[in-house]
């Protein structure tokens, strides 16, 4: 990360935003990309129960209920909430994320916007009426919180988020909140063992915990997908006990590094997000020296939430939305080691 030209910067910022919102108008009006952008899904189940034509009775999400309650006030339209969420997708969580990256080096917020904006999966949930947006924005918002915490205001609002995170998916919810625990209240620090060490006994203490019966619930969870099979199915099931850690660590790699390639999509899909991702997991662990606190909470989310993700998700599809809080920590993490890692320098010299 060299000197950046902001003009030029903003000028591929702004052209990225006008193609988006292009491509936006066509996929919705015009059926642009069909394969690639899609629209309905969840998305449908969401409108038949806001307009009252389903009824998700059985432990609905908080977005089943937001959207249930505008249409009984009369506040409910589906293509408004489209472009809504176009506009948070588009605009306002790039945004959010360049914001809470920041230290000290306004050139941050732009090389940021730059990243989120490049990130498909994000656009991809963002052309109908998806939770992932409103989640994702929420989660930033947790994040900046936690970065400028200074005062109880601020440690209340991360739980009460930590808790709007929880009603969204509760796996989320919980790996924010325990992470919030481990790293402010117990003060842990992952990143300062021996990272071999660390992942070693790491894999080895999931084992030992699949074993006991402790991931029952979201195996479980995961047959779900093989019984609803959307063609993205992942072969890991965890039926044979014996080779837990080779499920574990295969479902892993490919939903969060991405080795799955089936079509010209997942292969974009590659280039776009997952070579990112792995350049700023390299960086965060080359440079994990420069850390801060909000760093470590960072990682350590990621942590908790891709080892749930990785066990409970069995559809490559799904894991596109899931891995986006992954993607969002890492990016950030890595900018904030960066700024860190040049301060550090600067004074040295």
């Amino acid at each position: 990360m060299q000197y950046v030209n902001i003009k030029n910067t903003l000028f591929f910022i702004l052209l990225i935003l006008f193609v988006k919102f292009i491509i936006a108008f066509g996929v919705i009006y015009l059926d642009w990309f069909q394969g690639f952008v899609d629209q309905g899904g969840d998305a449908n189940s969401y409108h038949s129960h806001a307009i009252g034509a389903i009824n998700w009775s059985d432990n609905p999400n908080l977005w089943f209920i937001i959207l249930r309650y505008l249409n009984e006030i009369g506040l409910y339209n589906r293509g408004f909430f489209t472009f809504f969420n176009i506009f948070l997708g588009c605009i306002l969580i790039p945004y959010m994320v360049s914001i809470t990256s920041y230290i000290d080096n306004k050139k941050i917020i732009l090389l940021c916007f730059f990243s989120a904006s490049s990130f498909y999966s994000l656009f991809f949930y963002s052309v109908d009426i998806y939770r992932d947006p409103i989640m994702i924005l929420t989660f930033i918002f947790g994040l900046l919180c936690l970065k400028n915490k200074s005062g109880i205001f601020n440690v209340f609002l991360v739980l009460v988020l930590s808790w709007v995170l929880f009603l969204f998916r509760d796996y989320l919810g919980a790996s924010f909140f325990l992470a919030f625990i481990i790293v402010y209240i117990f003060k842990i620090d992952f990143l300062k063992f021996n990272p071999y060490i660390f992942v070693i006994s790491y894999i080895l203490l999931l084992n030992f915990l699949f074993l006991l019966g402790f991931f029952d619930d979201l195996i479980q969870y995961r047959t779900w997908f093989f019984e609803n099979d959307a063609g993205t199915n992942l072969k890991q099931d965890f039926s044979n006990k014996n080779i837990f850690i080779y499920n574990f660590l295969s479902s892993f790699f490919i939903q969060f590094f991405g080795f799955y390639f089936i079509n010209l999509k997942t292969f974009a899909l590659f280039l776009l997000e997952s070579i990112p991702f792995i350049y700023c997991l390299y960086y965060c662990f080359k440079n994990r020296k420069y850390r801060s606190k909000f760093v470590v909470f960072l990682i350590s989310f990621c942590l908790i939430y891709g080892t749930l993700v990785a066990i409970g998700n069995g559809n490559f599809g799904t894991a596109l939305r899931l891995r986006l809080f992954v993607y969002f920590s890492l990016l950030i993490a890595a900018f904030q080691i960066y700024q860190i890692k040049v301060k550090f320098n600067n004074v040295e010299k």
